[in-house]
């Protein structure tokens, strides 16, 4: 026969027990994920490195290809998402998010998911004749992904710089900060950064 654990031992055994099972479901039931994408509705493309933030929290993640992004342990309840990207105004939606559900959502650039329809007058905004390029499209860009790169980077559109002379890509190099070239004749060469060859 085996002898009986003392009474103490087996109500430790048992809160133990009930605790590990009582701790993942209070966890689930107060957190949930938001997933969805972010479109530029001007060149109809998804946005890569847009972000992506959960009013309130420190939840901030960026897009990736595709426009696509996830965010996890979003608390329950009524949260308000914001995308921001350069040369945008903040995009925001009030979600309601269910607790251990996940939610999808879709994103446009310039517009706002709590504005009702026919209240647009008041939110208007009158500005004067102004002209779009590509050029500032391949800039927004280069900021974003420079912006959210874990490594020091620079990044720069090659719309900025134009028609480069013959398609000669020294031509576009040496107007970079930090890059000098070197000629042979009238051709460009081996470039240099930071002075180093």
């Amino acid at each position: 026969m085996h002898p009986t654990p003392p009474k103490p031992f087996r109500l430790l055994l048992a809160a133990s027990l009930a605790l590990a099972f009582a701790l993942p479901a209070f966890a689930q039931s107060t957190t949930g994920i938001i997933t969805g994408h972010v479109f530029n509705p001007i060149n109809k493309e998804y946005v890569h490195d847009a972000e992506v933030h959960v009013e309130g929290t420190n939840l901030t993640v960026p897009t990736e290809n595709g426009g696509y992004f996830s965010l996890a342990n979003v608390p329950a309840g009524k949260v308000t998402v914001t995308v921001t990207y350069t040369g945008f105004a903040p995009t925001s939606a009030e979600l309601e998010l269910k607790a251990g559900d996940s939610l999808a959502y879709e994103f446009e650039l310039g517009a706002t998911g709590s504005t009702k329809p026919g209240s647009g007058d008041a939110d208007m905004v009158k500005l004067d004749t102004f002209k779009v390029t590509t050029a500032t499209d391949g800039n927004a860009k280069a900021l974003q992904h420079q912006r959210n790169s874990m490594n020091m980077s620079r990044s720069v559109s090659a719309e900025a710089f134009g028609n480069v002379t013959e398609g000669n890509v020294g031509e576009f190099l040496k107007y970079l900060p930090g890059v000098e070239m070197e000629y042979s004749e009238a051709d460009t060469r081996g470039p240099r950064l930071g002075g180093m060859s």
